[in-house]
């Protein structure tokens, strides 16, 4: 049992770094159309026109792509202040709690992102500004991304629970 729980987390890793480097990537293709876009404003007053729609798409997919990584890697915000001048014991309490409030909004999120993907699917709404898409490519990343936030909220929280003296 062992095994097969640690191969499920190596995928698990190796799934939410793959979505982080996607993340990476978009990032950097976001810098160079809005550098791009900056560059034709001042040079010749032309735009891309599809620029600002595709930033405010990246960075709802940014949010959910790396979001999982970044949990793992302890980069959230959180009390540091506080937690400092905790005992370790003290820590692993707080961190357990806000493991259990993390992980209800983030399964509220995943649900919400389910039943709004279904709805937009099964109504065929589309999104038209400078795109005519779908509206469900739109926001099919975030019961994706929470989906995999939920799981590392879980790790987390055992991982607290672990330090609590649970076996």
């Amino acid at each position: 049992m062992k095994k097969v729980i640690g191969l499920l987390d190596r995928v698990f890793n190796y799934c939410i770094d793959y979505l982080f480097h996607i993340a990476c990537i978009l990032v950097i293709a976001l810098m160079l159309v809005v550098v791009a876009d900056a560059l034709l404003k001042f040079s010749v007053r032309g735009t891309i026109t599809w620029a600002f729609e595709a930033a405010e798409y990246s960075l709802l997919y940014l949010t959910f792509l790396a979001a999982a990584w970044l949990l793992r890697k302890d980069g959230h915000v959180k009390l540091d202040v506080l937690l400092n001048f905790l005992k370790p014991k003290h820590q692993a309490y707080l961190n357990f709690v806000a493991g259990i409030i993390l992980i209800v909004s983030c399964i509220a999120l995943f649900c919400y992102g389910v039943l709004s993907t279904i709805d937009n699917i099964q109504s065929n709404v589309m999104s038209v500004r400078f795109y005519t898409i779908p509206k469900f490519i739109i926001i099919i990343i975030i019961p994706v991304g929470s989906f995999f936030l939920v799981i590392q909220a879980f790790k987390r929280m055992y991982n607290s629970f672990l330090r609590l003296g649970g076996h």
